[in-house]
């Protein structure tokens, strides 16, 4: 009985436009930042579930590239979000899938209602990365300030008043009374 031949493996040359496996881990890949010596960062211990939530969050001064978690939450969450980030992708996308887990408990942090660890997480990015910007480090703050240039441009506010539950701006609109903070709503 014959052997088959071992199939021959496939073409991995730069020049055939693909990369070969032993690419894929050294800063030869596309867009793929190696972690510098040092890099300075945050740690926020946030109450969440009972239980402290601990993130870092390290950037080289110009961009994020590692996040490491702790508490109630698995620490894969933060080794796949440092590779994520040193592997191309940009803040606001890996903050948007962190965004997207929501949960049964809540915390407010950073002038923002967290509904699970992986939203505080995200929050924890938005905020270096506001940062790194020379932006105010809250989304509300910012809004607040585009409200009051809003107002000022056209010489009306839907402002008008303060949210009952969050002490937010409460905004009218189409006949309601509501939040963009916490997403209180009142409809007359």
């Amino acid at each position: 009985m014959k052997k088959a031949a071992a199939p021959e493996p496939a073409e991995t040359s730069s020049e055939a436009g693909s990369i070969s496996p032993a690419a894929s881990k050294t800063s030869e890949w596309p867009g793929r930042v190696e972690r510098p010596r040092e890099l300075q960062g945050s740690t926020w211990r946030i109450p969440f579930e009972g239980q402290n939530l601990y993130v870092t969050v390290n950037h080289d001064g110009e961009r994020i590239l590692e996040v490491f978690v702790a508490g109630p939450i698995s620490a894969g969450v933060g080794l796949l979000a440092s590779k994520m980030l040193r592997g191309g992708f940009e803040v606001d996308e890996v903050a948007d899938s962190l965004n997207k887990v929501t949960g049964t408990h809540a915390v407010w942090f950073n002038e923002r209602l967290l509904t699970s660890p992986e939203q505080a997480v995200a929050e924890c990015l938005f905020l270096i990365d506001r940062r790194l910007g020379g932006m105010p480090e809250s989304l509300r703050t910012i809004m607040k300030g585009a409200a009051t240039e809003t107002t000022a441009a056209t010489g009306m506010s839907t402002m008008i008043g303060k949210c009952p539950e969050c002490n937010g701006q409460l905004e009218h609109a189409s006949g309601c009374d509501s939040c963009r903070d916490c997403g209180y709503s009142k409809c007359k």
